[in-house]
């Protein structure tokens, strides 16, 4: 909603056009490296082998770091998500609570972290499914508004 209302539909449009041509290139780049030359690792390997060992030691650290950091924002996130539900409970405990759950899931073996992944994921999959039926649904006047008008439609 900020960025809508700041730039307007078009700009916001544009945007989001141009940051996932960037990704999707990117994906296609790593996807064109890792079939020509497959090699155990992730992508720093190939900043290692093509722009020098120091390139690759430093995208590996800040892929890392990157991670960490993003990591501290999503348990950050889903302690305010949880505590629309449960609001005498602190943000910090529910950030204790998941780094646990992902600690856990991590500690115990690759086959319990990627079970977990698999179905943290569909529940991603499955609820932006259920946010573009619902936004048809309501785009089209099959919900209508809050109070109790017709949606205006398209």
């Amino acid at each position: 909603g900020y960025i809508i209302s700041t730039t307007g539909a078009a700009g916001t449009l544009l945007a989001y056009l141009i940051g996932s041509l960037v990704v999707w290139l990117v994906m296609q780049c790593l996807g064109e490296l890792s079939v020509a030359l497959p090699e155990t690792g992730a992508f720093h390997v190939y900043a290692a082998r093509y722009l020098g060992p120091a390139t690759g030691y430093t995208v590996a650290w800040l892929y890392w770091l990157t991670w960490t950091v993003a990591l501290g924002s999503s348990f950050t996130a889903a302690g305010f998500c949880m505590q629309y539900w449960f609001p005498q409970v602190p943000v910090w405990v529910w950030c204790v609570v998941f780094c646990a759950i992902i600690f856990g899931l991590n500690v115990i073996s690759t086959r319990f972290f990627a079970e977990g992944e698999f179905w943290f994921s569909l529940v991603k999959v499955v609820t932006i499914i259920a946010f573009i039926i619902l936004g048809g649904a309501a785009i089209f006047g099959f919900i209508p508004m809050q109070d109790g008008s017709p949606a205006p439609g398209l």
